[in-house]
């Protein structure tokens, strides 16, 4: 199984998942050993005792006092929807670890309802793509404990041609919050209904924002955001979030055993042998890398700490001129690169 995501932790090291298996490395990746430990795991006695109706755990992020680890499942558990049917639910599972006691437990998070996300697609979920083609594939903690999430759905650019040109109804970016939620480790959500006493993590009913919004409705748009981050802080106060699409490799993901690259020209898709060259005016799935920008209360309301007014900034850099003359200067440059 390949990583989804890899934390670093308080040793420098890395970690990676291995279906359902947490495995501390060091930059040479496993060690020989570790693999066959890993490969000698009974499989059908690894937790969770079911698997997400699609793919497995998507996320995963150290927290910020590197004290816990948080992890979180694409899609809804396989049984637990409507019907006893993953692919219809909306509650699938963010786990939490104790680093220090080794301690774990199990949130309920709560998807959008395609009902809800078919108002903005000219082309319409099923019910039984609810906990299939809606799901989690992102997420980000926040220096005042709580979380920024990547809710989307499958449609937009990518190697997938039933759904690369489909209008995309959700690519959105919610705060949510653990406090208040209750440990739902072993419980089952029967029909994909939550137990009496159950309570989901909390998030907020409108997004922090709407991705398909802020570019542009009619602009052409990846289907997989699946990286989440925060770069500089502004000289006004404010941070750049960064958000970024996960291409596949621009590689065949689905159909029969053999691979194939993927070429598009923004309107259809064209399959290649691996390692060809695309067609003339086609070109390898991109991937995309959005910033935007988040103004100083946003920033403060996230718990990133102050930094100095401009005006405060320019009495530093007045009082540092002595000093500043003896140094050579250097103009920083920013680079887009469309790859």
């Amino acid at each position: 199984s390949s990583p989804s995501s890899a934390p670093r932790v308080p040793t420098g090291d890395t970690t990676r998942t291995i279906p359902a298996v947490v495995v501390e490395t060091d930059v040479e990746g496993l060690s020989a050993e570790d693999e066959a430990a890993v490969n000698a795991l009974p499989r059908g006695s690894e937790p969770p005792p079911a698997v997400p109706a699609t793919r497995a755990d998507e996320w995963m992020l150290a927290s910020l006092n590197l004290q816990r680890f948080f992890d979180t499942e694409e899609d809804p558990l396989v049984q637990e929807g409507a019907g006893g049917q993953g692919r219809r639910g909306r509650f699938l599972r963010m786990v939490e670890f104790d680093l220090a006691t080794g301690a774990t437990k199990q949130f309920a998070y709560q998807l959008e309802g395609i009902d809800t996300i078919n108002t903005r697609t000219s082309t319409a979920f099923t019910q039984n793509q609810q906990g299939r083609s809606i799901g989690v594939s992102a997420i980000q903690a926040l220096p005042d404990g709580r979380f920024l999430v990547i809710e989307r759905d499958n449609r937009g650019i990518g190697v997938d041609p039933e759904t690369a040109f489909l209008q995309s109804g959700s690519k959105r970016v919610y705060v949510v919050d653990l406090a208040g939620a209750t440990d739902v480790s072993g419980v089952s959500f029967v029909n994909g209904v939550l137990p009496a006493g159950a309570v989901a993590v909390s998030k907020e009913v409108s997004p922090f924002l709407d991705i398909i919004s802020a570019i542009g409705g009619n602009a052409v748009i990846g289907e997989k955001f699946e990286g989440l981050t925060f770069g500089d802080r502004l000289a006004d106060g404010g941070i750049n979030m960064l958000l970024a699409t996960d291409n596949d490799f621009s590689v065949t993901q689905i159909g029969g055993a053999e691979q194939f690259d993927v070429c598009t020209n923004g309107s259809s898709l064209v399959n290649v042998a691996l390692d060809t060259l695309c067609p003339q005016g086609f070109a390898t799935i991109p991937t995309y890398l959005y910033s935007f920008r988040l103004s100083r209360g946003e920033a403060l309301a996230f718990g990133f700490g102050a930094v100095p007014e401009p005006m405060t900034w320019a009495m530093m850099v007045s009082g540092f001129g002595l000093a500043g003359g003896a140094m050579r200067r250097r103009n920083r440059q920013t680079k887009i690169v469309t790859n």
